[in-house]
Parts: C-alpha cells; sequence; structure tokens
C-alpha cells in the first residue's frame, strides 16, 4: 500500500488542524469520512476510491499523531485491523524496519456530522 494516498487523504479532511476528530469508513474499495470542524463552520465529505483493506469503521480521535506515527514510516506500508468482537481497536501500521500501533477511539466519542 502507498503512504502517499493515505496521506493526501488525511490531508485533505485535517485542513491543517481544524478537523482532527473523524470516523474513516473502509468499505470495498472505497475510503470515506464526513468531517465537521470544532467551531461547526465547515461540513464535508471526502471519498477516495482504488483502496484495498478490510471493511470497518476506524474512530480517528487524533488525526496529528496519526500523521506523527505515518512519518517515520517508509512509502511503501501494510496495515493490519485488531478488532474485539465487531469493534475496531487498533491499526498497526508497518513497513520493512518499523512498526506503529495506532490505537482507535470509540465511535461514540466523536461528534458525527450532520447530513449535507
Amino acid at each position: 500500500m502507498n503512504k502517499h494516498s493515505l496521506n493526501r487523504f488525511i490531508d485533505k479532511y485535517y485542513l491543517g488542524g481544524n478537523c482532527s476528530s473523524v470516523i474513516i469508513n473502509s468499505k470495498g474499495d472505497t475510503l470515506s469520512t464526513r468531517f465537521i470542524t470544532g467551531d461547526k463552520n465547515l461540513l464535508g465529505e471526502l471519498t477516495m476510491t482504488g483502496w484495498s483493506f478490510d471493511e470497518a469503521d476506524l474512530g480517528v480521535y487524533n488525526t496529528e499523531q496519526l500523521i506523527k506515527l505515518l512519518s517515520v514510516l517508509s512509502e511503501n506500508i501494510t496495515m493490519n485491523l485488531t478488532k474485539a468482537g465487531d469493534k475496531a481497536v487498533s491499526l498497526k501500521i508497518s513497513d520493512t524496519k518499523s512498526d506503529v500501533n495506532y490505537m482507535l477511539s470509540d465511535l461514540s466519542v466523536i461528534c458525527s456530522p450532520p447530513n449535507l
């Protein structure tokens, strides 16, 4: 998997720190999210195709931390999802030399944006 594609997706919803907490949906070959800024001035929806990963809802509470963890990895990464029952608990991302583990958030603590 190409880290650059994932970083571009993250940058497009993160908006330089304005939108830190999102629920990312991985379904089929699509990665998508709906997001709202903390001051509720900006609402958006983002979709990326050509994505191959497990079907899951990923609760990302601290995007800045995820970006920093990705920065230590090389361009070719592999991602593995750890689940407890039907809930996604953590995301293990690795390259040939390093492994990082990002703990996912419970979906109930992330503010759901209203419909457009």
